[in-house]
C-alpha cells in the first residue's frame, strides 16, 4: 500500500513523513519543557534569595553583627569610602590605573574602480593613517575599604567600574590616560555572607534596596528568549526533513 502525497509549495509530503516529522516534533517539545522548567526554576532561585535577603538599610551595628554571625543573603544600602587612598601622579581614590599611549603612524591598502566602462580596473594605494596605541599600563589598589562604616579587605567587595578622569601629555607622540575608582559611593550591596566575609557580592551605585531588588532579579520573560529559537529551530527541522529524499521511509 503506497503512502498518500500532499502537495505544499511544490514539494510532496507523504503521510510517513509528516507522521515521523510530527513525532520528533513532540520529542522536541517536550525535550524543550524540561530544558524550560529548568530555567524557570534557576530564575525562581535566583530572584528568591534577593527577595528574602537580610535588608540592611545604612546600619553599620546590624552589618558588623551580620559579618560576626554568618548572616547569609544580605542587601545593604551605605556608603563605599577608600581607607588607604592610593593615587598616580594625583589622580586616585579606592583603586587607579594610568595607561600609556602612543599616537603611531600605520598604512592600508585602499582599493577603487579606475579605467573605463569598456576597461574596468582595480586601482590600488597606501594609505596613511594614525591612532593612539596601547603601550602599557600601571595600577595600584587600595587594601582596605569601609561600607556601612565597617573596614573591609578591598578583595571582598565588588568595586564600581573604573572611571576615565583625565589626559596628560607622556611626550612626544605619546600620552597617559588616568582611570579611577573615587573615594566615596553610595549604593546597595548584595552578599552571602558566610564564613565571616562577603560571597558573590555585587554592588549598584545610586540604588537604593528596594531599587536594587528590581534590578537584581531576572525577569520571567527569559523563557521567551529559549522559546523563540527552539521553535524556530523545531519548524526549520520539521521542514527540511519533509523535503529530503525519505525513500526509506515509503517502502511498502
Amino acid at each position: 500500500m503506497y503512502s498518500n502525497y500532499y502537495n505544499h509549495n511544490g514539494s510532496e509530503w507523504t503521510t510517513r513523513e509528516i507522521l515521523v516529522a510530527i513525532f520528533f516534533s513532540v520529542i522536541f517539545i517536550l525535550i524543550g519543557l524540561w530544558i524550560s522548567g529548568k530555567i524557570i526554576d534557576y530564575v525562581n532561585d535566583t530572584n528568591i534569595k534577593y527577595e528574602t535577603a537580610v535588608k540592611i538599610d545604612n546600619n553599620h551595628d546590624e552589618f558588623s553583627y551580620a559579618l560576626k554571625t554568618n548572616y547569609g543573603h544580605t542587601l545593604t544600602y551605605g556608603s563605599l569610602k577608600s581607607v588607604d587612598r592610593v593615587d598616580i601622579d594625583g589622580y586616585g581614590g579606592i583603586s587607579v590605573e594610568r595607561v600609556l599611549e602612543e599616537y603611531t603612524k600605520h598604512y592600508k591598502e585602499v582599493c577603487e574602480e579606475c579605467g573605463t566602462s569598456e576597461h574596468p580596473k582595480e586601482c590600488c594605494h597606501e594609505e596613511e593613517y594614525w591612532t593612539w596605541d596601547y603601550v602599557n599600563s600601571i595600577s595600584k589598589e587600595s587594601m582596605w575599604v569601609s561600607f556601612c562604616e565597617e573596614k573591609i579587605p578591598t578583595s571582598w567587595f565588588p568595586l564600581p567600574h573604573q572611571s576615565y578622569v583625565a589626559t596628560k601629555s607622556a611626550g612626544f607622540h605619546k600620552r597617559h590616560q588616568y582611570y579611577v575608582v573615587g573615594d566615596l559611593y553610595q549604593g546597595t550591596l548584595y552578599s552571602n555572607i558566610y564564613n565571616h566575609r562577603l560571597n558573590d557580592s555585587r554592588f549598584i551605585v545610586g540604588v537604593h534596596i528596594n531599587e536594587a531588588v528590581e534590578r537584581f532579579k531576572i525577569s520571567q520573560n527569559v523563557k521567551y528568549v529559549f522559546w523563540i529559537p527552539w521553535i524556530i529551530m523545531i519548524v526549520v527541522i520539521f521542514a527540511i526533513f519533509c523535503n529530503a529524499e525519505n525513500d526509506w521511509l515509503n517502502r511498502n
